[in-house]
This record gives structure tokens, sequence and C-alpha cells, in this order.
């Protein structure tokens, strides 16, 4: 009885196991319906989705397009989708560039390393070269193993990349060419960019400046630096612009008088990713000011002043503008060959030269190396001077040379005088030469023409003597005349009072 109950109850465990197997099985073929429902669905979704794509989506197998080709796929290319199911990845590919592309695309269908989009350029039916962009992934197409490969049109935005470059071509032609200086400055105000105009002016390439503070401007005056970075970064963080003026020596000894206007610069959300100054050279017109002043105040000075203090007067404004110690003023008489000094500055007079000679003449083949102006007609510039071999040195007291700049005072074929200044402490240039030449000219008409009056002076002060030594004869003349009138009537006076 105990055996048959065992086995019975071992009947009923087999069952129940063989009940749980049903269930199980049951249950899997619950799953499998719903997986494939699942499946399917996805499926549809996925063709539905890509059907209305704006890309062009493939399901391959290998490298054939023989699973799927959406209506996408067919516009982009210019096949049908039925011709595109009967085709190869290589087939679309531009020969250029099939081994690049394809090397690409089986790497990443491997799963090895390889950018997840890649650029490349098919063939149209048409014949027509189209820039598509390409993704490739490994996907499950009914059940089996296959490759997505989705990609799009880029025509438009090549061209739209072509634009730019175009543009960023012309605005990068523009800060090469444009005379303005222009630096900018990151976030740290450093130095990030100098154009060309910016190194020409400042005698230094972009190379020197490039990730260096703001602050670190050669020769510039520890004062005028504090004003501009704080100009910087008051632009950096109100975003305000500003504008600042200052004078720089730059590395070539040249002084500068500069503008600037700085101003900020944003990114696409409105932040302030850097600081850009834009600079104007306005030496040339400071300088044409300051000549235009100079003479303005010299014809004045001159209207009350003798010729020789116009003449000093002269020499200290050139002296000054040009950053000058020394200056002297000669003439140089008709023949062309005798010079006379006539003045010096009054700073060489003052505290550099005791050398005699005002009013001296002598031959200019005594004269130094200063007279080349005479002989080559032109101005002269010796920046270093004493190099110079055919100096014959200085007479005692005379104010030592360092370098020096002369110019020839011409009308018509003759040069009249010569004024030249010296000892600048960076080198001389045409624009000093400018300086020079045009004071100089306007000295010598002033004084030209004050000789002239000075002449027409003596001459009518010599004409006052004459005439008053005439009117002088004359009266003597008359009182002559009247003693002899005299004489001769008393006796007629006489002989008179007989005849009667």
């Amino acid at each position: 009885m105990k055996d048959q109950y065992k086995t019975k109850k071992q009947l009923i465990e087999e069952l129940e196991v063989l009940r749980n197997q049903l269930v199980k099985l049951k249950k899997a073929k619950t799953n499998r319906k719903r997986s494939e429902e699942t499946l399917r669905e996805s499926e549809e979704t996925f063709k539905a989705l890509a059907a209305n794509a704006n890309d062009g989506i493939l399901i391959t197998v290998g490298e054939r397009i023989q699973a799927y080709a959406n209506r996408r796929a067919g516009e982009i290319t210019g096949y049908s989708v039925a011709e595109l199911l009967k085709s190869s990845i290589k087939d679309l590919v531009h020969r250029d560039e099939l081994e690049k592309i394809m090397g690409k695309y089986r790497k990443r269908l491997a799963g090895e390393p390889a950018p997840p989009q890649y650029e490349t350029i098919i063939i149209r039916k048409d014949g027509k070269s189209l820039p598509i962009e390409l993704t490739a992934a490994k996907t499950v197409w009914e059940g089996q193993p296959a490759n997505l490969v989705i990609f799009r049109d880029i025509t438009e935005r090549k061209q739209m990349e072509q634009a730019l470059a175009v543009r960023e071509q012309e605005y990068r032609t523009l800060l090469e060419n444009i005379p303005d200086l222009l630096v900018r400055y990151d976030p740290d105000l450093r130095r990030i960019y100098v154009n060309p105009a910016w190194e020409k002016a400042s005698g230094l390439s972009a190379g020197d400046v490039i990730n260096v503070p703001a602050a670190d401007i050669p020769k510039v005056p520890k004062p005028t630096v504090d004003e501009y970075m704080a100009r910087l970064r008051k632009v950096l963080e109100t975003g305000t612009p500003q504008a600042i003026e200052f004078t720089w020596v730059n590395a070539r000894g040249v002084t500068l008088f500069l503008e600037y206007v700085i101003v900020p610069e944003y990114d696409q959300n409105g932040k302030i990713v850097s600081v850009l100054a834009v600079g104007h050279d306005l030496t040339e017109r400071k300088r044409v000011e300051n000549i235009m002043q100079v003479r303005l105040r010299l014809l004045e000075f001159a209207s009350s002043h003798s010729m020789d203090e116009l003449l000093t007067a002269t020499l200290d404004e050139i002296e000054a503008l040009t950053g000058s110690t020394i200056g002297f003023y000669h003439f140089l008489e008709p023949d062309q060959k005798t010079l006379s000094l006539q003045n010096w500055s009054t700073n060489t007079l003052k505290t550099m030269c005791t050398a005699a000679g005002k009013g001296s003449h002598y031959d200019i083949a005594q004269a130094g190396v200063w007279v080349d102006c005479v002989y080559e007609r032109r101005p002269v510039i010796h920046n270093d001077y004493v190099s110079l071999p055919h100096r014959k040195g200085m007479p005692e007291g005379h104010a030592l040379v360092v370098r020096e700049v002369v110019v020839p005072i011409l009308r018509g074929n003759l040069i009249k005088a010569i004024t030249g200044v010296g000892n600048k402490s960076t080198n001389y240039n045409e624009s000093d030469i400018e300086i020079v030449s045009q004071l100089g000219d306007l000295s010598w008409d002033i004084t030209d023409r004050k000789r002239v009056e000075q002449r027409i002076a003596n001459l009518n002060a010599d004409l006052r003597r004459r005439a008053a030594e005439l009117e002088d004869s004359n009266r003597e003349l008359d009182a002559f005349c009247y003693s002899v009138s005299h004489d001769l009537r008393a006796p007629l006076r006489a002989i008179k009072g007989f005849a009667v």
C-alpha cells in the first residue's frame, strides 16, 4: 500500500513538473508572439518613420542594398527604390572616395574605432556629384543581422560653409590690409591677435606679443598703461566701449601718437568672449597740426622781433618738434662756397656749445660732413655720425654730435641757407626732414623779407639823411645868395642917389 502511495505521489510530482513545463511553454509561446508582435510593430513604426524621414535610409546586408530603402534615399540618389534594392553601397560612392569611405564603413560595422559620422561624395543617377553625411551601424532586420545606413544631402550646408569660408577670408583680408591697428584680447586680457598694421607700427612681430598680458606695452609710461588697462577692464566688465589717446615710442624708436577705441566682442549667447582695441595712428595728423601751430607762432613772433630772434625761435621750435638738443642756421653766399654762421638754438648756446663764430665767414671746404647737403643738394641724415669716414671733427667748445639731419633751403638754383638739428635720442627719419624743411623754408622767407625790409629801411634812412643834408645845403645857399644880393644892392643904391 505504501509503495502504491509513493508511486502515486511520484506520478503527481511528475505531472506537476509536466504541468509547469507546459505553463512555461505557453508563456514562452506567448512571449514569442508578443516579441514577434513587438518586432512587427517596431518594423512598421520604423517603416512609417523612415518613409517620411528627411534623411536617406538603407538597410543593407553586407554592402548590398537588398533589405530596405526609403523614399528619401531615392530622391537624394536619383534612383527608384526598386533600383536601389538591386544596388550596392559601392555603386553609389564616388570612385575618388571609394577606398577611403568603404574602409571607414567596414570598420564601423566591424565595431572598430571609426568616426560615427563621415562625409563623402556619391554619384547620382544623372551623373552629378553630391556631398553627403553618412552614418552606419549594426541592426537586425526581419530577424537577420543587417546594417543600418543613414545619409543626408549636405549640399546646402556645404554651400553655406563655402560662403562662410569666403566671408571669413574677406574678413581676414580686411584685417590683414586695414590701416587701423587691431589688437584682440581674451577674457584674461592677454593678446590673442594683432594685425599687420599693428606689427608695422609697433616694430614688433605677432610672435613677440601673442599670449602676452596687455599691461606689457613696451616703452609706454606706467600711468598710461594703468589707464589703458582700466579701460580694457571696464569694457570687459560692463560692455561699454571706451576711447583713449596716448604717445608711444615703438620698438624702432619712432614716437607715435595713437587713438584707440576699445569694444567688446560677444558669442551667440551674448557673453563677452574677447575685447577688440582698434587703434588709429594720429602721428601724421598731429605732426601737421603741430607744424601749422608753430608756423602761426613764428609769423606772429616775426612781426615784433628781429631777424636774429626769429632764427633762434625757429631753431628752438624745430628742436622741440624733432626731439633734438642742438640746432644751427647758416647762410650760404651767392658764390655757393662761402658760409656764414647766423644762429644757434637757445639750448645749444646755453648748455652745449661755446664755440665762437656768429657772423663769421668761411669756405664750405673747411666745414664738416653736414655740408654734404650742399654737395648733394638735398636733405641729409647722419644717424651714426662717429662712423662717418669723412668727418673732420669739431672745433674746441663745439657741441658733441651723435646724429644729425641737415636741410638745404633752395630758391631757384641757389642754396640760400642751411638749417640742421642734432642729437635726437632716436634715429632721424623722413618726418624729421619734413619738419626741418617746412620751418626752415618759412624762416628763410620771413628772414629774406626782413632783410629786404631792412635794406629798404636803410635806403629810406639814407634818403632822409641825404634830404636833410640837401636841405642844409639849400639853406646855406640861400644865405650866401642873400649876402651877395645885399652886397650888390648897396653900391647900386649909392649910384641911384647920385642920379637923382
